[in-house]
């Protein structure tokens, strides 16, 4: 057995993306598409190579919130 990273990990600025979708506009589509990639994280998908890139400039996330 071969430890390897995953190739899709919930970044900050996607999952910002998709929790503004859905509390701002009710679509949850994006948290759909999210949690559905998350949930084989290590299965390479072609469709989703977006999801695997660092943010732009513009979507960076400067401050995250821990809510425990």
């Amino acid at each position: 057995e071969t430890d390897s990273n995953p190739i899709f990990i919930p970044r900050n600025h996607l999952i910002e993306k998709a929790i503004k979708l859905a509390t701002k506009d009710n679509d949850f589509t994006e948290m759909k598409k999210l949690l559905s990639i998350l949930t084989k994280p290590y299965t390479e998908r072609n469709s989703y190579n977006t999801y695997m890139n660092p943010p732009k400039v513009e979507e960076r996330i400067s401050q995250t919130f821990c809510g425990t």
